[in-house]
């Protein structure tokens, strides 16, 4: 199919061509008023299509492995889900992406290294890894050399480098081990099953009718959009200005020559605070040494975010919660600052820029 420039159509315009065919198949013939709907309906669903891309399949997890291919069998065992270990004694909980000692080892989705994870008991040169949880997901990553043990990396950066694995087990393909942290089968996220972003394209758009991109879309708007309101009365999460105590933006000096590391979304004490978005509690988090009326708050993780909520009391301290849902109340701010502006501190877990979440 050609456009009106002569040149080849991009799949997404034959895609969206398609299902406006469906709606309207004689576009010539409608009012303006018409036409304008149908390039709202483009407009949805070149969302919707970009969205299938963008929070598509895992990106490549090793150089020299594009389509992430899986360890078969050799000598060892086999690399698949499930696969048996020790005569049938257990079963393996990964899969094994293969990758050759020394390659450079890529971040499969955008999210938060947390910590080392050890595959091994045992002192070897391969006992290395991280866990990594974001965009939906959390995973563990065995016998790498990662570039560091805590901090945010973007899908697609480099989170590490693939270990000697042969000085190990002469005869293994040599592999990145990748594990859900919930021990589920991790199959279907890391295999990359489309030959490329057209071939994504005509897919999305072949697999889904119209009604169904045009609800997911606007699902996808709503879910993926910014943090809901945080503090009951302040539905645009408005920032604390500057009061004696000095201002609420981030970057904003502070004692001894340190920065504010958060926003202050205003909130008059005693108001209901809710989730900004859908995620998990994990755990309270203390905003001082010294205990005083608004030491509390908790740290909230998911939907690719992970912060800190101070100065609120709590619903509870671990567990899930819905984008929207009471989290907390506001504690007494003017017992302890009187004159200061009452607000919740909302600091990303990483110490970034949280503002324009908000």
């Amino acid at each position: 199919m050609s456009n009106w420039l002569g040149t080849k159509t991009h799949p997404l315009l034959e895609c969206i061509n398609r299902k406006q065919s469906i709606l309207d198949p004689s576009l010539e013939t409608t009012t303006l008023v018409t036409q304008t709907k149908m390039l709202r309906v483009r407009a949805i669903i070149v969302a919707t299509l970009i969205s299938f891309v963008a929070a598509g399949p895992w990106g490549q997890i090793c150089a020299g492995n594009p389509r992430n291919k899986a360890r078969g069998c050799d000598g060892y065992g086999c690399g698949y889900y499930s696969a048996p270990r020790e005569d049938g004694k257990r079963k393996h909980l990964g899969v094994d992406v293969i990758c050759g000692d020394g390659s450079t080892v890529y971040a499969p989705f955008s999210g938060m290294i947390e910590r080392r994870m050890n595959p091994h008991g045992g002192r070897s040169v391969i006992n290395n890894g991280v866990k990594l949880r974001g965009s939906g997901f959390c995973v563990h990553m065995f016998y790498i050399r990662p570039v560091t043990y805590r901090g945010w990396i973007d899908k697609g950066q480099k989170i590490g480098e693939m270990l000697p694995m042969q000085r190990v087990y002469p005869g293994i393909t040599s592999h990145v081990h990748v594990q859900n942290c919930n021990r589920f089968n991790v199959t279907h996220t890391v295999h990359r099953n489309f030959n490329s972003s057209k071939e994504l394209w005509r897919n999305g758009c072949n697999m889904f009718p119209l009604k169904v991109i045009v609800f997911v879309a606007l699902v996808s708007i709503v879910a993926a959009g910014p943090w809901g309101q945080i503090c009951a009365g302040n539905p645009r999460n408005k920032v604390r200005g500057c009061d004696k105590f000095g201002c609420g933006h981030y970057g904003a000096p502070r004692l001894g020559g340190r920065k504010h590391r958060g926003v202050d979304v205003i909130c008059r004490d005693g108001s209901t605070v809710y989730a900004p978005f859908s995620g998990t509690i994990g755990g309270r988090v203390n905003p001082y040494r010294k205990n005083n009326a608004i030491n509390n708050g908790l740290l909230l993780r998911g939907s690719g975010f992970c912060i800190h909520m101070f100065y609120i009391r709590p619903v509870r301290y671990r567990g899930w919660i819905k984008k929207g849902q009471k989290i907390g109340v506001m504690l007494p701010m003017q017992r302890v600052y009187r004159g200061m502006t009452s607000h919740v501190h909302v600091q990303n877990c990483n110490r970034s820029n949280p503002t324009r979440n908000l």
